[in-house]
């Protein structure tokens, strides 16, 4: 199982199991996982 980390910033630490497949990161609505820290590029 792949495993999502958080290094710095707010949420430093965090750690989030990821399910197999694909995973779409981003601050966009469409993001499985979204980011919502103004730093990350759109």
């Amino acid at each position: 199982m792949k495993l999502l980390r958080i290094l710095t910033g707010v949420h430093a630490g965090a750690q989030l199991q990821l399910a197999p497949g694909t995973h779409r990161i981003g601050s966009d609505d469409g993001a499985d996982i979204r980011l919502t820290d103004w730093h990350a590029a759109d």
